[in-house]
């Protein structure tokens, strides 16, 4: 879309560079929020909004497949992963023993994450190599209904373990 919308590598560059500072700047100021965001929505109504919210931009870049619309998916991504997701993410360890949070962050952040980058990678690259790169989209879409499968199964396992009171402890 990008390159489509803007030829000149150089202008390119700069329209790049102001959407990676948006997202510094937006970054910046939901670090602020963390704590406060966390405490008044909960941490297992975080873990739900941010695939949700996700979700809701890439629908809007099907809807309008848009410079604008795109940039707004990049934003929102890497605004809410370095944020929100990661903060709400990280509470889930404190209510597990020592092994079960050393274990579990070890698959979870150098195990899992790895290889499911590495992996998504390799598919882009496949699905572009073959020209079905148009069902990128749809297959983020399936993947976000999957994770909001799995970020309701996780709060199911994390309401178990600890109960609203002392969840408002862990924030």
């Amino acid at each position: 879309v990008l390159e489509h919308m803007y030829p000149d590598k150089d202008i390119r560059t700069g329209i790049i560079g102001e959407v990676y500072a948006v997202i510094s700047f937006i970054t910046v100021a939901m670090h602020l929020s963390t704590g406060p965001f966390l405490r008044l929505v909960g941490i297992p109504v975080a873990l739900l909004l941010v695939p949700l919210m996700m979700g809701g931009a890439v629908g809007a870049l099907v809807i309008a497949r848009q410079f604008t619309t795109a940039a707004i998916l990049k934003i929102t991504s890497k605004c809410l992963d370095y944020t929100w997701f990661r903060a709400a993410k990280e509470c889930l360890y404190i209510p597990l023993d020592y092994t079960d949070t050393t274990m579990g962050k070890s698959v979870v952040d150098m195990f899992t994450y790895r290889i499911a980058k590495g992996a998504t990678s390799l598919l882009l690259l496949a699905l572009i190599a073959m020209g079905a790169g148009g069902i990128v989209t749809w297959l983020i879409l399936a993947s976000i209904v999957a994770w909001l499968m799995v970020a309701v199964s996780v709060n199911k396992m994390f309401r178990s373990k600890v109960s609203r009171e002392e969840e408002a402890c862990l924030v």
